[in-house]
């Protein structure tokens, strides 16, 4: 694998922990029974935003 593959790996598993803190961080925000069904839509978005623009790593 590639220098620059190798950093991109790096940076994708960084990004997956990050997310994946910031997911667990959000679920009582989520789950609490005063949010609304648009904020619910809202961290939907953001999370799925979040991991449309995760780097890709290809592996050959």
């Amino acid at each position: 694998m590639s220098e620059r593959a190798q950093q991109r790996k790096i940076k994708l598993k960084e990004r997956c922990d990050a997310l994946a803190d910031i997911v667990e961080s959000v679920n009582p925000v989520y789950h609490n029974p005063v949010t609304t069904e648009d904020q619910r839509q809202f961290i939907e978005t953001m999370i799925g935003a979040a991991i449309w623009y995760l780097p890709v790593v290809e592996e050959c």
